[in-house]
């Protein structure tokens, strides 16, 4: 019985049991999929937020919400979905994708601001450790496992698309000199 506004995102939860649905207000809706209840209602930060990201913690009870406003700032919220209140917060968000929780724990690594990756302790929302890489981290991800954690530096991806528009300038052999953007 919900509709989906054109400009919103919806995200699922890992067992397909229910969605997360946001709009450019930042408000998110985590609805049932099994009987389309509505199981909460989550804020926004009160202004227009032109993306909005969601993931499901794996212990369910939990739901991360990334407002990502372009050129400005990520702001993290992690919210408790039986309580209906955050209980972490990360401010300085470096605008790119790197977030990701950890299976062992259930911790949550963000990237924010000045290549710092903050370790948030779920519940509590305390930061237990703070990593300082030379360059903003562009997205990272956690092995299943939790031993390893894979990461992209902002500076490495804008170097990578650099080489890859070089080459993709470049006339490809046997084409008749054509570029791969012909």
């Amino acid at each position: 019985s919900w509709t989906k506004q054109g400009d919103g995102e919806a995200w699922l939860d890992p067992d397909r049991r229910r969605v997360a649905l946001s709009d450019r207000s930042g408000e998110v809706v985590v609805r049932s999929l099994v009987d389309d209840r509505e199981l909460a209602r989550l804020p926004g930060p009160g202004y227009d937020i032109p993306y909005v990201h969601t993931a499901f913690h794996p212990d369910g009870r939990h739901v991360a919400v990334r407002y990502h406003k372009v050129n400005a700032f990520d702001r993290w919220t992690i919210w408790d979905l039986e309580r209906k209140e955050a209980v972490a917060r990360a401010n300085d968000g470096a605008g790119t994708a790197g977030f990701d929780f950890d299976p062992r724990d259930g911790s949550v690594l963000i990237a924010a601001r000045g290549g710092v990756v903050r370790t948030i302790e779920i519940p509590s929302g305390r930061t237990v450790l703070e990593q300082r890489f030379p360059a903003n981290v562009f997205r990272l991800a956690i092995h299943p496992g939790g031993d390893l954690v894979a990461l992209t530096l902002a500076a490495l991806n804008a170097r990578i698309a650099e080489l890859l528009a070089d080459l993709n300038d470049r006339p490809m052999k046997g084409y008749g000199g054509a570029s791969r953007r012909a």
